[in-house]
């Protein structure tokens, strides 16, 4: 599917499993607790989109701008991200075990709570993000921007953070054993 035009609707609950679509726009639809397992989106506009405990596993997402969006609870296990926006959104409590995320902006999303264990977040821009009481367990942030993130409680245990940038990042009580 190219091109298609869905701002503002309701796929709530909807199978998208192995879906494909190249600049599609969706900004503000809902998405919660849709089924998008190994959905491929290029391009995508989803600005302000609710995908709340929506199922993204082994999801290939590209150049998609998710700015605002709201995907607490949703499941990316095992997705590939590049070049996507996150910028504000709220991840919080994802689950997110073994995501691939390179070159893409989180600037001041909210991913409280997250399980990110085992994650490859190289070059990823978390400026400002909130990550407090996130599970970073083995998860490589190679050349991360994490200056000024709150990484409070958040566990970070056998990390790979070579050139991570976490200047002025708020670690009390973080269990960072890199």
């Amino acid at each position: 599917m190219c091109d298609a035009e869905c701002a503002d609707a309701d796929l709530s609950g909807a199978d998208l499993s192995r879906a494909s679509a190249e600049r599609l726009r969706a900004e503000g639809a809902r998405f919660d607790g849709a089924i998008a397992s190994e959905i491929v989106l290029v391009g995508a506009k989803l600005a302000g989109a609710s995908l709340r405990r929506t199922r993204l596993d082994r999801a290939n997402l590209l150049d998609v701008d998710l700015r605002g969006a709201d995907a607490t609870g949703a499941d990316l296990s095992r997705a590939t991200i590049a070049r996507c926006d996150f910028d504000r959104a709220v991840l919080r409590e994802i689950v997110a075990p073994s995501v691939r995320i390179a070159d893409s902006k989180l600037a001041s999303a909210d991913l409280r709570e997250a399980t990110l264990a085992g994650a490859a977040l190289r070059g990823a821009r978390l400026a400002g993000a909130r990550l407090a009481g996130a599970n970073l367990k083995k998860a490589e942030l190679v050349e991360a921007d994490l200056s000024g993130a709150d990484l409070s409680q958040a566990i970070a245990a056998e990390c790979l953070a070579i050139d991570a940038d976490l200047s002025g990042a708020h670690l009390a009580g973080a269990n960072l054993m890199l």
